[in-house]
Order: structure tokens, then C-alpha cells, then sequence
């Protein structure tokens, strides 16, 4: 087992809220744009579901917001998320 110094914990507590902070910066305002829109309205579990696929584009996840059926409950939501076809398909980047 490797045990990390005070002053190695202290850096690498450091470099993760360094790297938290820039995805904030980085992403607030796809998500705002998500979350404030008015097809977020009364959909909030549906529109956060939809800002955390960021192969997404703000104005796609609207569209599908508006396109989304009635879904009750999160595992319907994520079941529903989940099956959006992602952006290239999984199986060509992987390749």
C-alpha cells in the first residue's frame, strides 16, 4: 500500500479542485442554457439528465426536452436519456 505525504495529498487535493473548477468554467453555460430554457420548465430531472450528456449540444437537448414523452420517474428518465443515440456511435470511436 503507498501512502501519500500531507504535502502530496495537499497537491493532489489541489490539481482535482483546479480541474473541477475549469469544467465549471468550461461547461456553466451549456447548462444554464439547458436548465433555464422554457422546455426545462416543470422538466428539471429531464433537462439535468440531458445537460450531463455532453455529446449533446445545448440546442439538441432543448429539442429533445420538447420531443421527450410524459416520463415518470427518474429510472424512466434515465432509461429514456440512455437510449439517445450518442454522438458518433460509441462503436466507431472505439474502434
Amino acid at each position: 500500500m503507498t501512502v501519500m505525504t500531507d504535502e502530496a495529498a495537499a497537491a493532489f487535493a489541489d490539481s482535482i479542485l483546479a480541474k473541477q473548477a475549469a469544467w465549471i468554467r468550461r461547461h456553466r453555460p451549456r447548462y444554464q442554457t439547458i436548465m433555464t430554457s422554457d422546455e426545462a420548465t416543470g422538466r428539471g430531472n429531464l433537462a439535468f439528465a440531458l445537460a450531463l450528456r455532453f455529446d449533446l449540444p445545448a440546442g439538441r437537448a432543448i429539442a429533445l426536452l420538447k420531443e421527450a414523452p410524459e416520463l415518470d420517474g427518474v429510472e424512466a428518465i434515465l432509461a429514456w436519456v440512455d437510449s439517445i443515440p450518442t454522438r458518433p456511435p460509441l462503436e466507431i470511436v472505439s474502434q
